[in-house]
């Protein structure tokens, strides 16, 4: 493995060059596994590089070996929701499309339903702390989230084959 540093104060960079056997190896199951200092930086810890067929593969591994992986996936999951709110425009649409319910009525939503990892994601786009829909649209959520809900079973099924 070829490694080096940029020390670049706006954009510091760690390089890492994989030759074929390198590659051989982690396929294999071996994964590198080289101290930070190594690049010639003086920073504490190791780095271990690993591959797998899939993310979820990999997940599965290092779940397997006993890490924990809890809070890599709930942050993973975090950011991928907050960069699709943001992509969306999901949160607060500033209007009031059944009327105001309240005085703690913060108005409509857009929100977004998908499945990540297994798991049945309802993206607000803002914290919320209650929700208010009509019956009719009750159904179509119910529908959508069911819908979402056999995709998550596929994706868990993929992560524990592949």
């Amino acid at each position: 493995m070829i490694k080096a540093s940029i020390n670049d104060p706006d954009e510091p960079m760690l390089l890492a060059g994989l030759s074929d056997r390198n590659l051989e190896l982690m396929v294999s199951g071996k994964p590198i596994v080289v101290t930070l200092a190594s690049f010639g930086v003086s920073l504490p810890g190791r780095l271990m590089i690993m591959h797998g067929a899939t993310e979820q593969a990999i997940v599965a591994k290092l779940k397997a070996d006993g890490v924990d992986m809890e809070d890599h996936e709930r942050s993973e999951v975090d950011a991928l929701m907050r960069r699709e709110a943001e992509r969306t425009n999901l949160g607060a649409t500033g209007d009031y499309p059944e009327g105001r319910l309240n005085e703690d009525d913060e108005g409509g939503l857009r929100m977004g339903l998908t499945a990540i990892a297994g798991f049945v994601v309802l993206n607000f786009g803002k914290p919320v702390a209650w929700l208010t829909i009509n019956p009719l649209q009750a159904r179509q959520m119910a529908e959508r989230m069911t819908h979402y809900a056999k995709k998550a079973e596929q994706l868990a099924g993929e992560g524990t084959n592949g």
